[in-house]
């Protein structure tokens, strides 16, 4: 059985301000696996209420688990295994995907072994905002059913804060794929769990937009991705 080795952040233990990270919508870390065991924590200011958290390292194929945990009301989380991201390619990189993760004031690492390359760990915070049926459309698809409501990306990302690719490229669609994303139901704001999600496919992943053109919360509200044959 391998040893569990908890982890350092190369800049070590500190307290990061929340405005500091809403105003960025993102963190990056570089933890560091290279030597024997070692440990640290990321303080935050006051709760976080809605992170998307991530990691990947340049190097494909690496078999390490990851695990985190968090700190709330004064007491640590069990230890939850960030996913080894295996859906479509990622290049050159292992990604680990940890999702929404919601309401901790602290966050703990830790790795099954040493690894000698930094790992880049983020943390997106998103835009924060409440999303209303005023800025959530009615479709307009040409049918006769009833068509479901629509958030588009100024809808879930506005100010253009996630923006699609410049030189898309269009196919003509012969199939559909349907699948639940990877990982838990655990955020109610569904809206900010599709921004995380573009974060993930665009920042951690390297790709030029998020991987899905269409997006379903649990209400039926349609989320625009890609959009139509990208």
């Amino acid at each position: 059985m391998k040893k569990l080795k908890l982890l350092r952040l190369s800049i070590g233990m500190f307290v990061l301000s929340i405005s500091q990270l809403i105003a960025q919508h993102a963190t990056t870390y570089q933890l560091d696996f290279s030597t024997s065991l070692q440990s640290s924590q990321l303080f935050f200011d006051e709760d976080l209420s809605e992170v998307y958290v991530s990691a990947s390292m340049l190097q494909s194929e690496v078999e390490t688990q990851l695990w985190y945990k968090t700190f709330r009301n004064n007491s640590w989380s069990e230890w939850v295994v960030f996913t080894r991201f295996n859906e479509g390619g990622v290049g050159d990189r292992t990604v680990w995907d940890g999702g929404m993760i919601g309401g901790f004031s602290a966050i703990i690492f830790k790795a099954e072994e040493n690894i000698e390359k930094p790992i880049t760990l983020r943390i997106y915070s998103g835009t924060t905002i409440s999303k209303s049926e005023a800025n959530i459309l009615a479709g307009s698809a040409n049918c006769s059913c009833v068509q479901p409501l629509v958030c588009n990306r100024s809808c879930w990302c506005p100010g253009g804060l996630c923006p699609p690719p410049t030189n898309p490229t269009f196919t003509t669609t012969n199939h559909i794929i349907v699948h639940h994303s990877a990982g838990a139901n655990s955020s109610s704001n569904y809206a900010a769990t599709v921004e995380g999600i573009w974060d993930f496919h665009v920042n951690t992943n390297g790709w030029d937009d998020i991987g899905y053109n269409w997006l379903i919360d649990p209400n039926g509200v349609i989320y625009t991705g890609r959009g139509d044959s990208v």
